[in-house]
């Protein structure tokens, strides 16, 4: 139109660079769903882990059983000692 030079059809500016804004923003959408992605990932493998903790769970109850069971015995013994010992002085 006016001269030398390239010319241009706006509309197909407009179109390109929509074209490109579309394109960078898809970029971004998918880098920020996969930082949320791995983020999620790290902190699944931070937790604890249910089976891990269920057995911790079971073995802290047989402990604390087998605690009882060994307070259990002592005072039994304790106590027939004690009876043995009044029989005996009764005799």
């Amino acid at each position: 139109p006016m001269g030398v030079g390239p010319e241009f059809q706006l509309s197909d500016t407009c179109s390109k660079s929509m074209e490109v804004g579309r394109l960078v923003l898809g970029i971004a959408k998918d880098v920020w769903a996969e930082g949320i992605a791995y983020d999620l990932n790290v902190k699944d493998t931070a937790d604890c882990d249910p089976f891990q903790t269920g057995l911790a769970r079971l073995f802290c109850d047989i402990h604390c059983v087998r605690d009882a069971v060994i307070r259990g015995d002592r005072t039994i013994n304790r106590n027939i000692q004690k009876a043995t010992d009044i029989t005996n002085r009764n005799l």
